[in-house]
């Protein structure tokens, strides 16, 4: 690379070589051959993660993904989803990068190997993501390590980079800059490590970044020529899934024309008439959902946003009974049993990996600070604003607490269109801004309480009359 002959190399092969630099101009220098090397193979790991998703997606009847391309937003999402959809790669991945406070030994990784412990004075300086910060422990884990082995999250408004304890790391535009930069362009060199900060590049723009940025993913689109501008690709105007066909308006909101009160009100009589085991599990869900519509203030709405609260509920649903449904196919995981850990993580990344369903069940559950209408879903258009005074008391998580606004987030549409992320020690289900909503073992649990058990009834709830 020094040579001038990047060409010959590939683009991971030029990230090796970056790291190389800062391997060559950081207190990393001075460390026994023994550590180099196995903080050699902590960053190999994950480069060699990366490398083998790309390799995937470049494969013609796949995604068909040019790898000598520098990235776009949308082709680092796919090469993120790919990483973390292979068991193999994804291992391989997290082994590299480490986890904070990591349940086995060999997920130590750079973070626990050599990010913050070995040498915290020598600064990058070559201008762009942390320039004047850490070499080691801000530069190297941002900019050549990556944080590919970890989601990318709707949070407060923007499309944003996780990191291995599931905080927000960079922006999406920024991590894709940054990782194009040394994987396509630039070749690291002493002068850009110094042990003091330096003005001299605080003016550098990546080349890349106007690219990135004119093809940025825009969820705010409507829809053109029948199809959904997605989170991870073009979505058909109109799908048919479980039973129910869904249009999309002239903003990409979908609706149905099956009259879903009739339909949840028919599977919770069942319920009550104690024939649940002749409903799918889905259906046992629609029918406690129809619970709750009827034990709270959502039961005195207009018949019009009765109708728009159900479509949203309705749409995260058919999301989950898609993605059952493949899971059965694929990987032959029976819908008629509870959920494991296991068997929920692959149900949630089989629903958030697939465009349409994730974009049916974003445009149900809702974003907080939507970049479109059409993601208001229940977090906008019913969670906290209905009824403030009804209470879930029927026990389990979230007994005592409000029916609408966390009984019915939790227990019965659940969060499985958002990732679950190892944080703070243990396995920790998302909400849909990117926060902590509970602990993996809680929301399996919850799921199939109203999925497989649980039959709610109007002693399930109770006013709260101090908060009315």
């Amino acid at each position: 690379m020094v040579s001038g002959n990047t060409a010959g190399l590939t683009p991971v092969q030029r990230l090796e070589g970056n790291a190389e630099a800062v391997f060559e101009n950081t207190g990393l220098i001075n460390l026994s051959p023994q550590t180099l090397e196995r903080d050699r193979e902590d960053a190999q790991r994950e480069f060699d993660a990366i490398a083998g998703a790309m390799q995937l997606d470049a494969n013609p009847s796949g995604l068909n993904i040019d790898p000598t391309a520098p990235l776009t937003e949308h082709s680092y999402l796919m090469l993120e989803n790919t990483l973390q959809d292979d068991p193999n790669l994804y291992e391989l991945g997290l082994q590299g990068h480490g986890l904070n406070d990591p349940p086995a030994s060999r997920y130590r990784g750079y973070t626990n190997d050599f990010q913050n412990n070995v040498d915290n004075t020598t600064l990058f300086v070559g201008g762009g993501l942390n320039n004047n910060e850490k070499a080691i422990a801000d530069f190297f884990d941002d900019s050549i390590m990556t944080h590919t082995p970890f989601p990318v999250v709707w949070q407060n408004g923007k499309l944003t980079q996780l990191n291995q304890n599931g905080n927000a790391e960079n922006s999406l535009l920024r991590a894709v800059v940054a990782m194009d930069d040394f994987m396509y362009g630039r070749v690291l060199n002493g002068t850009d490590f110094s042990q003091t900060a330096s003005a001299a590049n605080d003016g550098y723009v990546s080349p890349f970044r106007a690219m990135v940025k004119q093809t940025r993913i825009d969820l705010s689109a409507n829809p053109t020529n029948g199809v959904i501008n997605g989170l991870l690709g073009p979505v058909s105007t109109t799908i048919t899934v479980n039973g129910h066909v869904w249009t999309a308006d002239a903003t990409g909101l979908f609706h149905t024309n099956t009259d879903l009160a009739a339909e949840w009100k028919g599977y919770y009589q069942t319920m009550l008439n104690g024939h649940a085991g002749d409903l799918t599990p889905i259906q046992r869900l629609e029918g406690n959902a129809e619970a709750v519509f009827e034990n709270t203030s959502l039961s005195t709405l207009s018949t019009a946003d009765q109708e728009r609260d159900r479509e949203d509920v309705q749409r995260e649903l058919d999301a989950m009974a898609a993605a059952m449904q493949i899971d059965q196919a694929k990987y032959g995981i029976d819908p008629t049993t509870t959920l494991t850990a296991q068997t929920y993580l692959t149900l949630e990344k089989t629903l958030q990996s697939n465009a349409t369903l994730l974009e049916l069940a974003m445009q149900g559950h809702g974003l907080n600070n939507p970049p479109s209408s059409r993601y208001e879903g229940y977090t906008n258009d019913f969670q906290n604003n209905v009824d403030t005074c009804t209470l879930y008391v029927g026990g389990g998580l979230n007994n005592g607490r409000n029916a609408l606004t966390d009984f019915f987030d939790d227990n019965v549409l659940t969060h499985t269109p958002f990732p679950v992320v190892w944080k703070n020690g243990r396995l920790v289900q998302l909400n849909q801004n990117g926060d902590k909503e509970n602990t993996l073992a809680q929301a399996v649990t919850a799921l199939d309480v109203s999925m497989y058990y649980e039959v709610y009834i109007a002693q399930d709830f109770s006013q709260n009359n101090n908060n009315s």
